[in-house]
């Protein structure tokens, strides 16, 4: 049985979709009355070596230290096995949640807890084999369980531009802060996989994954999976990974969803999970539903134009899989878009229905 470490954390999700530092300083802080608007002004006023993001990472560890009393410290780590290992390290020895940008520098959440082989006597020890991550993303369904391997491959990924291009961010407190983890080399990164899994396949895989030993072992992701059964799984690709696709497969009890459980698409592996609320979308249904009345009136009204956008129902063309990427209009990849091409412009509608004309990539930390 693998040791679990967690922390129980109030919730607060982003109030807009650039608020996520600001949501994540409220969580850490557990002050209902913070305006995460005004945590973030603060953040620019502090300043950073690096300006043009959303929070910058020693602008965030600025506004931890003025608010909670005691001095945060941003750590760019070289390698994702020294972040891991520092925010397991946190959880551990200092019982704080350690802010983390995920999807290289897009986002901000809070690693709330991991599940490793054994309590480790250091922050070096080798076997304490760490397993999986607890991830609060104040963005869509809050809380997650990530399989270290997808943690590293998918999450910890590295800063994507600037001074700390390729460094992997951490900000916590503590012996956390003061700690120094041994630079391990790097394993080799995964070469490109091509044939997908039979999707009639995916069921079973589902099933395999919930009862098996990579899922969570925390008792609310064991409620939310108790006597459920895989309904129909959704693809996505990753469009700033073309070259990797996940499934969605909405776990389900008495009609209705309560896991969303996320399958690598090449060989069916367990990637993460998250429990649901009853109105989280978890079907194509809403998306579907959408485009279709968007064909039957030949036009929809979108954000970035004053004019309708014609459609023409021979002249559309749906991309055969859903599509995500990190971006604005969804920071959840339990979110994705269905992906529109008609005429000369590109469409892209939510998994709950809500329709972009385009979607903001050009974004840190938000």
């Amino acid at each position: 049985m693998a040791e679990l470490c967690t922390l129980d954390l109030p919730a607060f999700a982003q109030e807009k979709p650039d608020l996520g530092g600001g949501a994540c300083v409220q969580m850490l802080l557990g002050d209902a009355g913070l305006d995460q608007a005004a945590l973030t002004r603060k953040s620019h006023q502090l300043g950073s070596e690096e300006p043009g993001w959303k929070m910058a990472p020693d602008a965030l560890a600025k506004v931890l230290t003025q608010h909670a009393g005691q001095a945060f410290a941003f750590h760019p780590d070289i390698t994702a096995d020294q972040a891991t290992r520092r925010c397991a390290w946190s959880i551990l020895k200092d019982g704080i949640a350690p802010a983390v940008l995920i999807w290289k520098c897009r986002h901000w959440a809070l690693v709330t807890g991991f599940e490793a082989d054994a309590v480790p006597a250091s922050i070096d020890a080798a076997n304490w084999g760490l397993r999986g991550f607890y991830l609060r993303n104040p963005y869509g369904p809050l809380d997650h369980h990530i399989d270290v391997r997808s943690w590293i491959a998918q999450y910890q990924t590295g800063v994507l531009h600037g001074i700390w291009r390729t460094r992997r961010v951490v900000v916590c407190t503590g012996a956390a802060a003061a700690a120094a983890p041994e630079l391990r080399p790097e394993p080799e990164p995964p070469f490109v996989r091509h044939a997908l899994i039979d999707p009639a396949e995916i069921a079973d895989a589902a099933s395999a994954a919930v009862s098996g030993e990579r899922f969570a072992r925390h008792p609310r992701w064991r409620e939310a999976a108790r006597n459920t059964v895989p309904g129909a799984p959704m693809l996505v690709t990753r469009l700033n990974f073309p070259a990797d696709h996940y499934y969605i497969v909405p776990m389900r009890r008495d009609g209705r969803a309560t896991l969303l459980l996320t399958l690598d698409a090449y060989d069916g592996s367990y990637r993460e999970s998250s429990p649901v609320d009853a109105d989280h979308p978890a079907s194509p249904a809403r998306a579907r539903a959408q485009l279709d009345a968007m064909l039957a009136r030949g036009s929809v009204l979108v954000d970035d134009s004053p004019e309708p956008v014609p459609l023409w129902s021979d002249m559309t063309a749906v991309f055969p899989s859903f599509t995500w990427r990190p971006c604005l209009e969804s920071l959840s990849p339990y979110l994705p878009f269905l992906h529109v091409n008609t005429g000369n412009r590109q469409l892209h509608i939510r998994m709950d229905g809500k329709v972009f004309g385009a979607i903001s990539i050009r974004f840190s930390g938000a």
